[in-house]
């Protein structure tokens, strides 16, 4: 390849990619940037920029590497990643003291006495009174096609 071509080859930008940003976008249109050589030479002012926004992207040669973030938004991020077990078995446990209650295991027992048809009548109208008494009506079954002769 001649020199020409190499240097257009080279200047000529890439296909953009589809549209979805790439992570590293996003970081650096959220986050302020700084590139690794700033953050030797400039820690104090790296440290007023977490301080102040919550979070610093650290580059290297243009590509983000690293983010730094202050105290208070990694405790946030670490609780936000901790499931909370206590709130979870709480749920769980309601929903088992509301299973076997008189009602609900009276209700279950009738459940399973139903025929399908019964089954489908009894949702329906469970559904229409959890959305305040409006009625559902269930589809009609379609009418089979009669056997005609073949043209």
């Amino acid at each position: 390849m001649s020199s020409s071509h190499a240097d257009q080859a080279r200047a000529a930008p890439a296909a953009p990619a589809a549209s979805m940003p790439s992570p590293q976008d996003l970081l650096t249109r959220r986050l302020s940037s700084v590139t690794a050589s700033k953050l030797v030479g400039g820690m104090q002012q790296v440290t007023h920029e977490v301080m102040t926004k919550g979070a610093i992207v650290i580059t290297r040669h243009e590509v983000p590497t690293m983010v730094m973030l202050s105290v208070e938004r990694y405790l946030a991020l670490e609780r936000a990643a901790e499931p909370d077990l206590q709130g979870l078995t709480q749920q769980f446990d309601d929903l088992l003291a509301r299973m076997q209650t008189p009602d609900a295991v009276r209700g279950m027992a009738q459940a399973f006495e139903m025929t399908p048809a019964q089954l489908g009548r009894a949702a329906a109208r469970a559904v229409a009174s959890a959305a305040g008494g409006a009625s559902i009506r269930p589809a009609k079954p379609a009418k089979p096609a009669k056997a005609g002769k073949a043209r």
